[in-house]
Order: structure tokens, then C-alpha cells, then sequence
């Protein structure tokens, strides 16, 4: 199957026999913003049985009631499928690639001693490194990168705890004191507040696939 957003242009070739046939099921942009869906690069997703059954139901069934249910799983599950596979949504992608635009290399310099999850400098000191006082760093950090440094550092351990949620079986303790967390509570209200799960539910989600 093939995952187009709308108004993305595409195409496909298929033979006689049906090899090469694809499935393209487009999601109006609200109804895909609405059930919570994220914002991804355009994507190639192999068929489940979960999001077969459910495209077919709603190409079979677009007038029933619970319509709207079942457009919500099926978004859902698309959405949580991309993450789970390592697909990079947009604001991820630009925040990867943030260092390389920013013009002041006093914040470049700070973003790159701010890469370690497990090493980070306080902000007290991050400012003192880079020859700013702590509320210069916040300013001129917001000004060039849209965010502020604290923010950029959780954006990076949760990041990181991402992988190695994705990649060992270490506990969500260890992953926690992986990323430079010393409180497990803190590291979960941090990786659900910026991924709006808990870690247990992102890693439950990923063994599924």
C-alpha cells in the first residue's frame, strides 16, 4: 500500500497479471489533523491486516454511523505505524537540521555541546561556555532556532530515548538515566508531553509492528 497525503503528486505502473498493484487511500487533511495524525515526510507503508480491513470498511461502508470511529482508529494506527518505523515527521527533520541554518555561532556552538543527552551542561553553564549570560542565551537562542535551549535539550534526550526504546531492552529506568535523567516521573512527563505517549505505550506500540 501506498500512503499519498493529499494533494501530493503520484504514480504507479502495473501489468496484466495485477503485479505492481498498490492501494492508495487518501485522508482529507482535517480528518487526518482532527484524529491526531502527524505531520510526515511522504511515506511507503506495508499493508497490515488492521489497516486493510479498516480501508475497505470505510471504502464499502462511507455512510455508517461510526464512520467517524473508524476513521480515527485508522488514522491513529497509519500515524503510530510511521513513528514506530523510524519515519521522521517535519518538525523533527527540522529541528535534524537546524544547527546548519543557525547564523550566530555562539548558538551553533551551544546546540552542538547540547547533542549528549547524557552530558548536557545547565543552562547556567551552557551561557557561561559560549560568553552570554543566561538570559542573552535564552534570547538569541529563541531568535535563530524558534525554541529555547531547554527546549532544544529535551527535544535531543527525548530523541535519544526514542532509539533506544526502538533498539535495547533496557528498562525505561536505565533508558531515563541514559538520557541524562536522574528522575524516572521527570523523563515521563517529558517523553509524553513532547511525543503525547508514555514510554511504556511508544514501546508496546513498536513490538506490535
Amino acid at each position: 500500500m501506498i500512503y499519498a497525503p493529499p494533494d501530493l503528486e503520484h504514480g504507479f505502473s502495473s501489468t496484466a497479471s495485477g503485479e505492481g498493484e498498490r492501494v492508495i487511500f487518501l485522508i482529507d487533511k482535517k480528518a487526518w489533523k482532527k484524529n491526531g495524525g502527524n505531520t510526515t515526510l511522504p511515506s511507503a507503508l506495508p499493508v497490515s491486516a488492521l489497516v486493510r480491513e479498516l480501508i475497505f470498511y470505510l471504502l464499502l461502508n462511507p455512510k455508517n454511523q461510526g464512520i467517524q470511529t473508524f476513521t480515527a482508529t485508522l488514522v491513529q494506527v497509519l500515524s503510530e505505524q510511521l513513528e514506530s518505523l523510524g519515519h521522521l515527521t517535519v518538525t523533527q527533520c527540522e529541528n535534524i537540521h537546524l544547527p546548519g541554518k543557525i547564523q550566530d555561532q555562539r548558538i551553533r556552538q551551544a546546540m552542538e555541546m547540547l547533542q549528549n543527552p547524557a552530558e548536557q551542561p545547565s543552562m547556567s553553564a551552557l551561557a557561561r561556555l559560549n560568553g552570554l549570560s543566561v538570559r542573552n542565551l535564552n534570547r538569541l537562542f529563541l531568535e535563530e532556532a524558534g525554541m529555547t535551549p531547554k527546549q532544544y535539550a529535551t527535544w535531543i534526550r527525548i530523541e535519544a530515548a526514542k532509539l533506544l526504546l526502538k533498539k535495547t531492552g533496557t528498562t525505561i529506568t536505565g533508558i531515563a538515566h541514559e538520557v541524562g535523567y536522574q528522575s524516572l516521573s521527570k523523563f515521563i512527563a517529558s517523553f509524553q508531553r513532547q511525543t503525547g505517549q508514555l514510554p511504556s505505550v511508544f514501546r508496546s506500540q513498536i513490538e506490535m509492528t
